[in-house]
């Protein structure tokens, strides 16, 4: 634009449309996606979660029933081993039994030593490999109504036997899951198992649960079921087939 008065000339460029697409159409190809699923996200996290609130887990109510720890053990650290069995050992349990490998010549040593300390520690070596085997080991001989299927290396908070055991006052519930945490979060892998986790627990359970019928597994860390219910399913757990 021209202006005799003050003899200023200013350019003005307008871009064509088609060039400022041309311009940000690697940047929007990038972000328009990323900007959906995010939307997407946020939305199925806030449904959930709205329904998630609506839950109430079953508080301390009373309710006591005999306990027994079942754990299969295999190369475990054994400093970590001898944590958990005292941690359940706080917990009062009827008894402990431990399904270890027979090659694991540290843990049984420990849990031998444990066992001095605790009248009702129960021992099985095994030859036979797998986690269900073992599990299915230690199922068959516990003696108490309730039985906790355990990893070795799962430490239990105090006093959170007349927690997990409410909910079994209803005659109708076979199984039990604990909140879990992860015990230390010092690397970024932890960190991010940690998020998963609270996840899985804050949001993710108590949401299927509230919407309807629908049921997840229950996290073999600590899984706890009525014997009776699971006693005569042991067979098929250790020699489940997909497929034939």
């Amino acid at each position: 634009l021209f202006t005799p008065s003050s003899q200023v000339m200013l350019v003005i460029f307008v871009p064509h449309v088609n060039e400022l697409l041309n311009n940000y159409l690697h940047i929007i190809a990038l972000y328009f996606p990323l900007g959906v699923i995010g939307i997407w996200r946020w939305t199925v996290w806030i449904l959930k979660k709205s329904i998630a609130l609506h839950y109430k887990p079953i508080k301390s109510n009373g309710h006591d029933a005999t306990l027994s720890v079942v754990t299969p053990v295999y190369n475990e650290n054994p400093k970590l081993f001898r944590e958990a069995l005292e941690s359940w050992k706080q917990n009062k349990p009827e008894e402990i039994i431990a399904i270890v490998d027979y090659s694991d010549k540290v843990c049984i040593k420990e849990f031998q030593y444990f066992s001095k300390t605790f009248e009702n520690a129960k021992l099985i070596i095994t030859e036979n490999p797998g986690k269900r085997p073992a599990l299915a080991d230690g199922v068959k001989i516990a003696i108490s109504e309730i039985v906790a299927l355990v990893d070795s290396d799962t430490i239990w908070d105090k006093d959170i036997r007349k927690i997990m055991l409410a909910p079994f006052s209803d005659s109708c519930v076979g199984g039990v899951g604990t909140r879990q945490d992860v015990l230390e979060t010092d690397t970024l892998a932890k960190r991010l198992f940690n998020i998963h986790l609270d996840n899985r627990y804050f949001d993710e359970m108590p949401f299927i649960a509230k919407s309807g019928d629908a049921l997840t597994c229950l996290s073999g860390r600590t899984a706890l079921y009525r014997r009776k219910a699971i006693i005569n399913l042991v067979d098929d757990m250790v020699n489940e087939t997909f497929w034939g």
